[in-house]
């Protein structure tokens, strides 16, 4: 019995050594995990083309517009010569058009036509012989016909002289300026889509940020649409987290949490609730424990305020809810 008696105090006095530590634990709130993630920009070839240098390795850091590799632009240039060429050949034609025809142009047309005129004067004279001939039996049919038939012959190319001295004389269609004013407009796109082209083997960097992934050497070949690195955004990191759908109520957009790292629990760093995502999400094994497994999760991101900006990618954290 006086063994029993000496207890009660122990229990007591242990009681009360424990009750600050609960009400602690109490304070610290629940817990759910995330992992501290940046934003990443993918850089893909626009080309199947040959890495012809390298100026940015992984780990690297890069400034927004930066040159990070270079790939061959040997037959882009080639491409953009032949685009020219036919640029300067749809403006000569326009220019062509709009001017209209030269005086040497217009006279040799006219000479063209003088020199038919003369001719069919001259097959007129000699039809005319010949006929009188035929009448005085002189001559055969036959040779009546060639004279009819050279006659013809000198008409119709005296027409087709005076047509194209007209032609020349009153110009182009409107319609024939238009086709090619729109000529000279296609291969002006066609001109600058290849220096579009050109430029894009030059590939640079969008963000400012640390190359995360680079995996290729100079002289590699690599096809359209091939990743060639990715970039991390340094400036904005965050935790991405898993909370139970059950504690929703607790945090709202904007709510301000404290985190801390399992390695180093006396580090504290400060986030805000920038976005808390509508549907479930599949929940990685890190963020289960007995109390979760049977509880659906939803995404919760969280931007690092402070000093939290400088924790490294992938380090997991515990976020301490309100």
């Amino acid at each position: 019995m006086k063994r029993k008696q000496v207890m009660k105090p122990c229990t007591l006095l242990i009681s009360l050594l424990l009750l600050p530590l609960l009400s602690a634990c109490q304070e610290n709130g629940e817990r759910i995990y995330g992992v501290v993630e940046r934003h990443s920009a993918a850089l893909s070839a626009p080309a199947s083309e040959k890495i012809t240098r390298i100026l940015k390795a992984e780990g690297d850091t890069i400034a927004a517009g930066e040159v990070l590799l270079q790939l061959d632009t040997t037959q882009t240039e080639f491409l953009i010569q032949q685009r020219k060429a036919e640029l300067q050949q749809a403006e000569a034609q326009l220019n062509l058009l709009q001017t209209g025809n030269r005086p040497e142009t217009l006279q040799q047309a006219s000479a063209t036509l003088n020199a038919a005129k003369a001719r069919y004067q001259s097959a007129l004279k000699t039809l005319k012989r010949t006929r009188e001939l035929y009448r005085g039996k002189m001559v055969n049919d036959a040779e009546l016909d060639v004279a009819e038939t050279q006659a013809r012959v000198e008409k119709a190319q005296l027409d087709a002289a005076q047509a194209k001295l007209n032609e020349l004389k009153s110009g182009f269609r409107h319609e024939e300026i238009e086709q090619a004013t729109s000529v000279v407009a296609a291969a002006k796109a066609r001109l600058e889509s290849a220096q579009y082209q050109l430029e894009q083997l030059t590939v640079k960097s969008e963000i400012a940020g640390t190359v995360d992934q680079q995996p290729w050497q100079t002289g590699d070949r690599v096809g359209a649409g091939t990743l060639l690195a990715s970039v991390l955004d340094d400036s904005k990191p965050y935790v991405r987290a898993y909370l139970p759908q059950n504690m929703l109520d607790k945090v709202a957009q904007g709510t301000e949490l404290q985190l801390q790292s399992g390695a180093e629990p006396d580090q504290q760093y400060r986030g805000r609730i920038r976005l808390i995502h509508k549907q479930p999400a599949f929940t990685p094994f890190y963020a289960l424990n007995e109390a979760n497994r049977s509880r659906l999760m939803v995404l919760v991101d969280i931007d690092l305020l402070d000093r939290g900006q400088q924790l490294p990618t992938g380090l997991a954290l515990e976020v301490v809810l309100p």
